[in-house]
């Protein structure tokens, strides 16, 4: 008898999305990744328009802005953003093993794995804090237990983002995160935070009008 442990719940469920096609609104092929991640995300403009409930600064009607407000509006903006990004706090890495400054504006959360293409796929959430957002990520792990080198994957513009970088190796445009780790590397793809699982219609559009 196999002493391999019974995978979990959440596992089963990852796992069983292989095998139920149509699993995303509008998808055009099996995705094994919806059924982990939509229980876990929330639509980016959903988060932003909860987090922003109240009288907006400013409408469609006030623009195009003359010159002197638009620089007003411009300045605004970048020190919004400079305040709620906090980047002069911001590091990649501190030399010597200190903490990070930034760390305390994350978590991440492991949700499931699932083996496709000869490549370990982990499927994760992480937090920003600081926006209310729940961000997938799917760690693409290459087979045996030796220190890889590691990349980070970002889609440009798609409707299904996330699901692009990992999935649909039939197209040279598509699956980049699969096909590096086949190559020897750990490839960590980033789900763009208006399209594909983050939009509301959950791996089948952006909502890139909606956020602004």
């Amino acid at each position: 008898m196999s002493s391999r442990p019974r995978p979990s719940l959440a596992a089963r469920c990852f796992v069983a999305g292989l095998l139920l096609p149509g699993a995303v609104h509008g998808a055009s092929d099996t995705d094994p990744l919806a059924p982990i991640l939509h229980p876990a995300v929330t639509a980016t403009v959903d988060s932003i328009a909860r987090r922003k409930a109240g009288t907006p600064r400013y409408s469609d009607d006030d623009f195009p802005l003359p010159a002197d407000a638009f620089a007003t509006f411009r300045r605004e903006v970048s020190a919004a953003l400079e305040r709620s990004l906090g980047l002069e706090g911001w590091a990649v890495r501190i030399p010597g093993g200190a903490a990070r400054p930034s760390a305390d504006r994350f978590t991440d959360r492991k949700l499931a794995t699932v083996d496709r293409d000869g490549v370990r796929l982990e499927g994760h959430t992480v937090e920003i804090l600081d926006a209310g957002l729940r961000v997938p990520i799917v760690v693409c792990l290459p087979g045996g237990s030796d220190p890889r080198p590691g990349i980070l994957v970002l889609s440009g513009h798609s409707l299904h983002g996330l699901r692009d970088l990992v999935l649909d190796l039939a197209s040279y445009q598509r699956g980049i995160a699969t096909r590096l780790a086949q190559a020897g590397f750990v490839a960590v793809a980033v789900e763009k935070v208006d399209s594909g699982y983050l939009a509301r219609t959950f791996g089948a559009g952006s909502d890139e009008d909606l956020v602004a």
